[in-house]
């Protein structure tokens, strides 16, 4: 059955027992204004109604314990005591009545006088009538009302509720009533024969399910079955024949009276179980768990133990027939012990929270006081004033001061009202709201304060300890853990969890080995609602976390099940916005049991959104931080890399040099040196590193350190230099690390150039003349590479007076064991060299296209005149008016030699 059918069957159950409890308690107030004391007791025995006591003042009259009770001023009542008692307590007192008795056979009359009921009479009748009855109801419906959603809440209220029906179920008697009270009286009775059964199911399942549950769950359907094969059907025939065949009653008891000796046992049987139950529950519960159980251990035990001594003393040894006075004290003392039973319930509600008292009566408070509803009272008020003041002698009063005075009366009533009135609404809203919304002040400020710390919140760890405060200090749940997303993962991994103690006093600790899949089934739920979602047992067994659920196909959903195991979760909700989830939070059971009503759930959702900002503001912070972190180490990386530049370019007798970089990133790849060596030489180089940004510049600092540590040593024989540096580059990088790298030496004695070219861009080497003269090309030892062929390793002509120098091998640090070659030219006087790399002739405009080639060669050709300096920075020029404003994409490297 759903929880919605449930609810309803129990409202409609509560409403005729509200009737049915009514009916009763005005009976019981009447009785109290003319019932009398008859001074004799009955006792039902079989199908007769015999005296059991006769009191001080009619046992002179004759009349004796064992007389059986035929009828009561000739009124028929053999066999039913219950309606000649019934009948008897309605004469008035002070009046004489005939009382028909059968002794021995033989038939007896009396003339007895009522007397006036004793002060214990009124308190059992009251006690029995309405005092325990209304107890009973106003505890269960208010538990039904509140949390008729759970389980132990509606078994409870059920129980409370089916106690107010259940003596007049067992006794079956019907008064003089309309066929629809009759109707409702004898529903409420038949439903509340589930009383024992009801009563052992609680117990079995509060605090917490007790170990036999958690091992045979089926047990709480199969503990009817007694019920419903004993109890029930006797009790229910009984009750019918009671309501419409009343003289049928006495004959079928006697007829199934083994049922009736029966049902008594199985009664007994369940309230032990049930009392049992509860003090196993309670051995086993924790420390918190005791202290809310402790009195309602005690008041159970306490108002059913005498129950049982009344069971007892009636059927082992007759005590009503024995000793009536002692057995009238047992029933006293058993009827003044079951009050202690729901009070200890309501003593539990109100000390430990269990039911949200003060919640309610807030609500209670702002449904009449608030929509209108004040205004409603102002107008009952008005009416109230202006029909006492235009009624009866007033209003005759009124006319005698003229025709329309009485108009003028109304107004001036009527404005007088308002006005008191008006008077009243101001002085006394302030209080009621400060007394009664207080709870929606506390809300609003604690929203205020969040969103205030929280713009002060620089980094996650403190944003999370300032919610969890705020939460736990609004709504004490026990426990509060805050899950954050992992970008890497995708998972959701505990950052924090807080605990709290029936004091008040939170622990707080850096959660660790909580997890949550960032594909299962939680989140998939929480993806899906924006409001917070309640975790029981019914919940969890259909995400498949149930305590028996461990199937293959849950299997792989362990781990998340584990974490749900370990949270002992109450409410989920997420920390969202628009787009993602950046987190969870889990609260567990608000100390007391109190339920999260809809201010908590939506005050949740508030702090979440502001979580959830300040997690992105909090993200963007480390960013920026980070950023401004990277920014700093690029500036310095910068000015490192800029001191592996020369600082200026060495002054010589037959070379004027000049050599720039511009990185794309601050710091890059690209590398050029002029090396100063022994015998008037130098080294001029230029390289190209795979990738951009700090990566490239970290291998572009091995080149240089290799370079710098080797040139000086190779005495002209330039392959073994780049073969050396291609094996060290190539050992201590992958394959992806590699470089293009142009190397020469110019030699002012001889005025000769020798070069290796690695998979660099072609230098462009300007002869005024228009011709080259090579002296030679030479070739490394090695395996694996091939040698090139000489003619195609000259030096090509493209145009006249223009040259690339293309001789030697492929890039440094992509393979090993590589065969590179040099070459050797004679330069002359106005001789040029440009060495570049591929951010001069690849840099594009706005179309997307490459300055190229062509057009570096063009400037060259036509600006050959010009210092190395000069015609260094009109090439870097010329491509910058090139890009115009767009960004550039590589790092711009370019060496200008020029022979003096």
């Amino acid at each position: 059955m759903s929880t919605r059918a449930q609810a309803a069957l129990a409202a409609l159950f509560f409403a005729f027992v509200f009737v049915y409890a009514g009916a009763r308690t005005y009976r019981a107030f009447t009785a109290l204004g003319t019932a009398s004391d008859t001074g004799w007791s009955l006792r039902q025995a079989g199908t007769r109604a015999l005296i059991s006591q006769v009191r001080s003042g009619v046992d002179d009259a004759g009349l004796q314990p064992g007389d059986e009770v035929i009828a009561i001023d000739g009124r028929q009542v053999r066999g039913n005591a219950a309606a000649a008692s019934q009948l008897a307590q309605q004469i008035k007192p002070d009046v004489p009545y005939t009382l028909l008795v059968v002794r021995d056979g033989q038939p007896l009359q009396f003339v007895l006088r009522t007397k006036p009921l004793s002060l214990a009479s009124i308190v059992l009748i009251e006690a029995a009538y309405i005092v325990i009855p209304t107890v009973f109801l106003i505890t269960g419906l208010a538990v039904f009302l509140l949390r008729r959603s759970d389980k132990q809440a509606l078994l409870m209220a059920l129980m409370f509720g089916m106690f107010v029906g259940v003596p007049g179920a067992l006794v079956a008697t019907y008064p003089e009533a309309p066929a629809w009270l009759t109707g409702v009286t004898l529903l409420t009775q038949v439903v509340s024969l589930f009383f024992w059964p009801v009563f052992f199911h609680f117990f079995l399942i509060f605090p917490e399910p007790s170990p036999l549950v958690r091992r045979y769950p089926r047990i709480e359907y199969y503990l009817y079955a007694p019920h419903v094969l004993t109890i029930f059907p006797y009790l229910t025939i009984v009750n019918i024949l009671a309501a419409l065949a009343p003289e049928k009653t006495a004959s079928f008891r006697e007829a199934y009276s083994p049922f009736n000796l029966v049902s008594v046992i199985v009664m007994v049987l369940y309230i032990a179980g049930g009392l049992l139950s509860l003090v196993i529950n309670y051995r086993q519960a924790s420390r918190p768990s005791k202290r809310k159980m402790r009195v309602i251990v005690a008041g159970s035990l306490a108002g059913f133990v005498p129950f049982f001594l009344l069971l007892g003393s009636a059927f082992l040894v007759d005590l009503q027939k024995a000793v009536p006075g002692l057995f009238q004290w047992f029933v006293l003392l058993a009827f003044a012990a079951f009050p202690l039973f729901p009070l200890s319930f309501a003593y539990a509600i109100v000390r430990h929270q269990v039911i949200p008292v003060r919640l309610i009566l807030r609500r209670s408070v702002r449904y009449v006081l608030i929509a209108r509803g004040f205004i409603i009272v102002q107008a009952v008020v008005v009416f109230a004033v202006l029909s006492f003041l235009l009624t009866g002698t007033r209003i005759a009063a009124i006319d005698k001061l003229g025709v329309r005075a009485d108009i003028v009366a109304t107004m001036l009533a009527t404005a007088v009202a308002i006005g008191l009135l008006t008077l009243l609404n101001q002085r006394v809203m302030p209080v009621i709201d400060r007394r009664f919304f207080r709870g929606a002040y506390d809300a609003q400020q604690v929203l205020t304060d969040l969103g205030q710390e929280m713009r002060k919140v620089k980094h996650a760890g403190h944003l999370l300890e300032l919610a969890v405060a705020k939460i736990q200090d609004a709504l004490h749940p026990e426990n509060v853990t805050i899950f954050l997303r992992d970008v890497s993962t995708g998972n959701f991994n505990a950052a924090i969890s807080s605990t709290l103690n029936e004091d008040r006093v939170r622990t707080s600790e850096r959660a660790s080995g909580l997890s949550m899949p960032g594909d299962g089934v939680v989140i998939e739920r929480l993806r899906r609602s924006s409001l917070p979602l309640n975790v029981d047992r019914q919940r969890l067994k259909q995400w498949g976390f149930g305590p028996g659920d461990r199937s293959p196909a849950t299997e792989p959903r362990s781990g998340e099940r584990a974490t749900m195991d370990r949270l002992r979760s109450s409410l989920l909700l997420a920390v969202a916005t628009k787009d993602e989830v950046l987190g969870i939070i889990s609260l567990g059971r608000r100390l007391g049991d109190l339920p999260y009503s809809r201010e908590d759930r939506q005050l949740l959702v508030a702090v979440s959104l502001q979580m959830a900002l300040a997690i992105q503001n909090a993200e963007l912070v480390r960013q920026i931080t980070e950023e401004e972190r990277l920014q700093r180490e690029l500036e310095i990386a910068t000015s490192v890399q800029r001191r592996l530049f020369p600082e200026r370019p060495p002054k010589l007798r037959r070379l004027d040099l000049s050599g720039v970089c511009h990185p794309a990133r601050g710091v890059g790849g690209d590398y050029y040196d002029f090396i100063v060596l022994d015998a008037d030489k130098i080294g001029i180089a230029v390289a190209d590193v795979a990738g951009k940004g700090i990566s490239a510049a970290l291998l572009m600092s091995t080149i240089q350190a290799s370079l710098r540590s080797q040139a000086p040593a190779v005495n002209g024989r330039l392959t073994e230099l780049v073969s050396s540096m291609n094996e060290l580059l190539h050992r201590s990088t992958d394959a992806s690390s590699y470089a293009t790298f142009f190397y020469a030496q110019f030699d002012e004695e001889t005025a000769v150039l020798t070069y290796v070219n690695a998979g660099h861009n072609p230098p462009l080497l300007v002869r005024g003349s228009g011709s080259t003269r090579t002296l030679g090309v030479g070739q490394a030892a090695g395996a694996g590479f091939e040698a090139l062929n000489a003619a195609e390793a000259q030096a090509q002509r493209v145009e006249p007076g223009v040259h690339l120098l293309t001789t030697g091998g492929p890039v440094i640090g992509a393979f090993s064991n590589c065969v590179y070659e040099q070459e050797t030219i004679e330069l002359r006087a106005t001789d040029l060299l440009i060495a570049y790399t591929d951010g001069v002739t690849e840099a594009l405009n706005a179309k997307g296209e490459e300055f190229g080639e062509g057009r570096l060669r063009e400037i060259v050709s036509n600006s050959a005149d010009l210092s190395a300096h000069d015609l260094s920075a009109k090439i870097v020029e010329s491509v910058r008016a090139w890009c115009g404003d767009t960004p550039q994409h590589d790092d711009l490297t370019l060496v200008v030699m020029k022979v003096k």
